[in-house]
């Protein structure tokens, strides 16, 4: 096992979440919620309730918060394909704009190459993860077995669930592991599981210059090799 040295310390494994940060699909998901919200609570929703509603989240919480109610496992089921089927819908028509961020397949061939352990700890679901694994070709790079997503058994972000299980399927400490996040829910759930280092990463601007949810910020996954 290689270890990474950021400042400091040095650290045994990185956890990538993965919307937002891996795939740049925010709009498309946003889109996808979008159509599902409006036609489900028949009223209209601004971008800036969507945004502060979904990022980081689990399907189960946000439609139980829009419903205001529990649901039931089929009810659950249901609404959460009903909004998926439109995302991946949306990420067919892209064409070769449904790709990896810029940046990305560079720095996991370094990443393996220097025999860095690293994974996917995400809010998505299964099926949306299965897709990605076959569509975007995720098996060059990730363990199918290694990664860590929304099965249903643990809590959304901000809890430490999901970082957490991807530590642990890694063999890992979280104080031993980095995080790559771009919601604050997650950058949350990384500092709740006790993780060591967190990276924020995507729309910065809107980040300060220093918080305690993150240890540096990044624009781009193409500036993460600077870092080490």
């Amino acid at each position: 096992m290689a270890e990474m040295q950021l400042g400091t310390a040095t650290y045994q494994a990185i956890l990538f979440d993965f919307n937002g940060v891996l795939l740049l699909d925010s709009p498309w998901h946003e889109a996808a919620w979008h159509e599902t919200l409006e036609e489900l609570t028949q009223r209209s929703w601004s971008r800036q309730q969507i945004t502060s509603l979904i990022h980081g989240r689990t399907n189960r919480d946000i439609f139980e918060q829009v419903c205001g109610r529990q649901l039931v496992q089929e009810e659950q089921e249901r609404l959460s394909e009903l909004k998926e089927s439109r995302y991946r819908a949306i990420c067919g028509q892209k064409g070769a704009a449904f790709a990896l961020a810029p940046g990305v397949p560079a720095l996991l061939d370094r990443l393996r190459a220097e025999g860095v352990l690293f994974t996917i700890a995400t809010a998505s679901g299964e099926i949306n993860m299965r897709f990605y694994y076959q569509e975007l070709g995720l098996q060059r790079w990730f363990d199918w077995d290694a990664i860590a997503y929304d099965d249903g058994t643990i809590r959304g972000k901000p809890a430490p669930d999901i970082y957490l299980r991807a530590a642990q399927r890694l063999g890992v400490a979280p104080r031993q592991a980095v995080v790559v996040e771009d919601s604050l829910a997650g950058m949350r759930a990384a500092r709740n599981a006790g993780t060591g280092f967190v990276v924020a990463v995507g729309d910065t601007q809107a980040l300060p210059a220093s918080d305690p949810l993150f240890d540096v910020k990044l624009d781009s996954l193409a500036d993460f090799t600077h870092l080490f």
